[in-house]
């Protein structure tokens, strides 16, 4: 990806910014200008339209939306499941000692 100076000028700000236009919020997420009209048609991503006609997003909420859904590894699989099996067999354990009581 060869990018021009203007281009990479333009990228930089809007790491910087707060608020993003409609087309910094597609080049800072790289999702595509007629995939972004589609989400905010469809209200599945945060937005704002302060006079019913040019689009702006907080970056931050944009950044919430886009790190949604996370996906867990496969060691917090393995971490869970080893955690929840600890948790079973100690309850078997306490509940058995129990009825013999």
């Amino acid at each position: 990806m060869n990018l021009s100076n203007k281009q990479k000028r333009e990228r930089k700000l809007c790491f910087s910014k707060k608020v993003l236009t409609f087309k910094e919020a597609c080049l800072y997420s790289g999702i595509s200008e007629s995939s972004m009209y589609k989400h905010t048609h469809n209200r599945t991503v945060p937005f704002y339209k302060p006079n019913g006609k040019l689009i702006y997003f907080k970056r931050s909420e944009l950044e919430n939306w886009m790190l949604q859904n996370r996906h867990s590894t496969v060691a917090e699989l393995e971490t869970e499941a080893v955690s929840k099996n600890l948790k079973a067999d100690w309850r078997t354990r306490f509940n058995s000692k129990k009825l013999k009581l």
